[in-house]
This record gives C-alpha cells, structure tokens and sequence, in this order.
C-alpha cells in the first residue's frame, strides 16, 4: 500500500516533514509558518498536495483493492470495500425492511421539501420528457402566461397539458384550465357545447 504524507510543506525548495519541523529549523513559530503558508505575500511557501493512496486494505475482507473501489464520505476513504458495503447494507435491508421503509419516506420527504424546484423539474422529466431548458422555452414563448385564460404563471402554478393518446406536450396551463380540460377528456364537441351553453345563459 502506497501512501503520502498530508503535511510536508516545501519552503524555499527545502522539504520539511512538517509545519512544526519547519519552524524549528527556521527558528519562527508554527503559526508563522501556517500564516506564511496561506498567505499570497509567499508564494515561495508551497504546501505540498496530499499523495493519493494508490491502494487500500479492506478492514470487512480484508482484501487489498485499488482506492477507487472505496468510497468516499467526509472527504477520507472509507474502511470497506464497495461491495462490502454494499452486501453488509442489502443484509441489513432484507433484515430491517420495514424501518429502512420508514427512513427512506422520510428521507425522500425531507428532500423533496428542501428542493421543490428540483424535484418539481424532475417530476416533469420523468412524466412529460420535458427538460428544464424546454420548460422555460415555452413558458417565454407563452410570455409566462396561460394559454387559455391568460393568467401570469409562476413554476408553482404552471401545469404542463400535454395529448392523452400520443403523449406530446401541447403548452403550459394554470392548474384550472388544466384540470377543466382533463374533467372533458379533451372532448372537442363537449368543449363546443359548454361554450355554446354559457353563451346562452350569459345575461
């Protein structure tokens, strides 16, 4: 296993093995040093990057694996593999599936609440094939308003129509004329004949 040492700095092109060792040889105090080192009146004070370890044991199986096999949490490389992980989670899943259920609602509920506007684009990703850029193409193109009764629309209140039988997306409505299409079935004739009602009941 190969592995770097995080705190070695290079001063001047001379390598110390740290802050405190460089700043006994320099006879300063370590929190010049650290002052030196994040200030950009020295730029001769270089901190060496942090060598990626090219390999890592697994503390579950004990096998030594390449590091990307590793995942990742706080910044650090986790203690077992991937599919160690994995295996131990599906276990404890298969074993807890009924509170895994209820933390995962929850979870997904937090989420959702701390990013409407994501998940409301993702809702239409999923549902209509319409992408964000599309989405707000024909909201310009509409003028941010809806097409039927001319209502200002904002992301909340706009409603993607969209054919019942070919699933093509046909503009974007308030959530009523929305939903007053859909309770017609896009019926044209019964469309035609409620309009033709309320003429003749209008005073």
């Amino acid at each position: 296993m190969i592995m770097g040492c995080a705190r070695k700095v290079n001063i001047g092109g001379t390598i110390y093995h740290s802050q405190r060792n460089a700043a006994k040889a320099l006879e300063v105090g370590d929190s010049i040093i650290q002052q030196r080192l994040n200030s950009d009146m020295w730029p001769h004070y270089i901190r060496l990057p942090k060598t990626t370890p090219l390999n890592k044991i697994c503390t579950k199986c004990g096998t030594d694996k390449v590091i990307d096999e590793f995942y990742i949490k706080n910044g650090s490389y986790q203690s077992w593999c991937k599919e160690c992980a994995k295996d131990v989670g599906k276990k404890w899943k298969a074993a807890n599936l009924e509170k895994y259920k209820r933390h995962h609602k929850i979870a997904v509920n937090k989420w959702r609440k701390n990013n409407k506007e994501k998940e409301s684009f993702s809702a239409r990703l999923r549902k209509y094939g319409i992408t964000k850029d599309v989405f707000y193409t024909i909201m310009n193109d509409q003028n941010n308003k809806c097409l039927l009764c001319d209502k200002s629309l904002g992301l909340s209140t706009a409603c993607v129509d969209h054919d019942h039988d070919t699933g093509a997306v046909r503009g974007i409505l308030c959530h009523q004329c929305n939903t007053g299409l859909g309770m017609f079935n896009d019926n044209t004739d019964a469309l035609s004949r409620a309009v033709l009602y309320l003429k003749r009941n209008t005073k």
